[in-house]
């Protein structure tokens, strides 16, 4: 087993051991995963739509 698949193992362990979840966990390398495009919009402001009916 190389040090990722290794640091993959005990890091899905250590969160089944402190949350009780299994998780699934990919390491990938360094600037595989796309940054995100903008700023996530987690709030949504429907005072407009009610007020018009």
């Amino acid at each position: 087993m190389n040090s990722a698949a290794r640091s993959g193992h005990q890091l899905r362990h250590r969160i089944k051991s402190m949350v009780g979840i299994s998780t699934d966990i990919s390491i990938v390398n360094c600037g595989s995963i796309p940054r995100s495009e903008g700023k996530a919009c987690r709030v949504s402001d429907l005072r407009k739509i009610v007020a018009n009916g």
